[in-house]
């Protein structure tokens, strides 16, 4: 054996527990248990295909990270064997090559390399290193067990579809204090700090609510205008033999007029030519009447087996609630027809 390499022998030891100890990851064990260290160092002359194997034993509960530390006066491929001592099955090979990246020069005549056989539970294992030429080794096995980091905590995400109106508000629910609340865009939507959001303009934005555990609820709001809608009817919307009169669009005008569009559906043979007392009222979303409009007489003319359209307006000086969400409002309509038979 190289006297030099001995003389090294106990330095390099102290390297490798040192180095080892940073680079090893400890997988299992309570915080409460203590941590056991298993070491193992052997030094030699082992010529081409010969191996050196060995035998170790972890006899405490848990999983083990098994390293090897492998020091060498000159680069030589090899390759690592490891198993149960008992299984019959063959080895876990790992190979290392003389041009492997993963070698470390420790001096000028000495070079190391660290082979990770990872997690392994409490057992007797075998281990053997076979040198694809001859080389002066030295070899230093260890296994730590230690305090398990704990896994990563992956946040939990939710989305939720809220809708609101342009000039409104509402609360955003997020079931927890100290929650964080942001507003994509707080052009078409603001948020306080207790979750509230205002409806600003029409449009989409995206609010998030993070929670202390990291958490989110992302809510996609959606915007609309202060207006009352409908799709509109058609003949066949409506029985044959019937008239139907339906409000389509509600919302106010520059002046704060109720302006109502309606459509009049006509599924007869004969011609819609006039409506007798009319009265639209709108209520809010809690019911409570928001305006009525009166008409004793109103010219129309609606042909057989067709549709159209007419407005109506609540004046400001009678509309009793000012500031409405009529996206939600409910509109009842009642009044009669007269026809004209050709």
């Amino acid at each position: 054996m190289n006297k030099k390499f001995s003389k090294l022998s106990i330095f390099i030891l102290m390297f490798c527990i040192a180095l080892t100890g940073v680079i090893t990851n400890p997988v299992t064990a309570k915080a409460t248990e203590t941590i056991d260290l298993y070491t193992s160092s052997e030094t030699g002359t082992l010529y081409a295909e010969s191996g050196y194997s060995h035998l170790f034993e972890f006899d405490a509960p848990g999983t083990y990270r098994v390293k090897l530390c492998v020091v060498l006066k000159n680069k030589v491929s090899f390759t690592v064997g490891y198993k149960p001592h008992g299984n019959l099955d063959g080895y876990a090979i790992q190979s290392i090559s003389a041009s492997d990246s993963e070698w470390q020069e420790f001096s000028n005549e000495m070079n190391i390399v660290f082979i990770d056989l990872g997690a392994l539970p409490e057992d007797t294992y075998s281990v053997y290193v076979m040198f694809d030429d001859e080389t002066d080794f030295w070899i230093y096995v260890s296994a730590t067990a230690g305090i398990v980091e704990p896994a990563p905590i992956i946040p939990i995400v939710k989305e939720k579809s809220v809708t609101i109106t342009a000039g409104f508000s509402d609360i955003l629910d997020a079931s927890e204090d100290g929650v964080k609340w942001l507003s994509s865009n707080t052009s078409i939507v603001s948020v306080n700090s207790q979750g509230k959001i205002i409806g600003k303009k029409a449009g989409k934005a995206v609010v998030t609510a993070t929670m202390k555990n990291g958490n989110q609820v992302i809510y996609n709001v959606t915007v609309k205008n202060n207006k009352y809608t409908e799709k509109k009817a058609d003949v066949d919307d409506v029985a044959h033999g019937s008239v139907a009169i339906q409000v389509y669009n509600a919302s106010y005008d520059k002046s704060g007029n109720l302006v109502l569009k309606t459509r009049i559906v006509n599924n007869t043979s004969y011609t819609i030519v006039n409506l007798k007392n009319v009265k639209l009222t709108v209520k809010d979303k809690n019911g409570k009447v928001v305006g009525t409009c009166k008409v004793t007489n109103k010219k129309v003319l609606v042909s057989e087996y067709s549709n159209a359209n007419y407005s109506f307006k609540i004046k400001k000086a009678d509309v009793k609630k000012k500031n409405v969400d009529l996206r939600l409002a409910k509109i009842a309509y009642t009044g009669t027809y007269e026809y004209y038979l050709y």
